[in-house]
């Protein structure tokens, strides 16, 4: 009795064509932009935070360690949950891309094996 074969896939799932290719690029140009962009808002952020600090101590506002101690605690704090946003939306891009990935595999071979 001979057992029934599943229909054979014309190209493997890990082949790509230069179509592919071109879009795994520009997927990977996508990553790298969101970290570079992550890079440049912590160091904007870090410029007008070092900068209100230096006009607020020439200002006198800053007149004892504890005031500035709180002050840089808040700029510590609000950094960390800038971080926060950047790396989510990093993890976004990099999941939309994973996920444009796989339903391009779906559509392109789905048909196929059912057939």
């Amino acid at each position: 009795m001979a057992t029934p074969t599943r229909p054979r896939l014309t190209a493997p799932l890990w082949a790509t064509s230069h179509a592919d290719a071109g879009e795994r690029h520009g997927r990977i140009a996508s990553i790298l932009a969101a970290m570079e962009a992550a890079t440049i808002m912590e160091k904007q952020f870090e410029a007008l935070k070092r900068h209100d600090y230096l006009e607020r101590l020439r200002a006198g506002e800053l007149d004892t360690e504890h005031k500035r101690r709180k002050l840089l605690d808040a700029y510590a704090e609000e950094l960390s949950m800038k971080r926060l946003e950047w790396q989510n939306i990093q993890v976004s891009v990099v999941a939309g891309a994973r996920n444009t990935r796989i339903l391009r595999l779906i559509e392109r071979h789905i048909p196929q094996v059912a057939a």
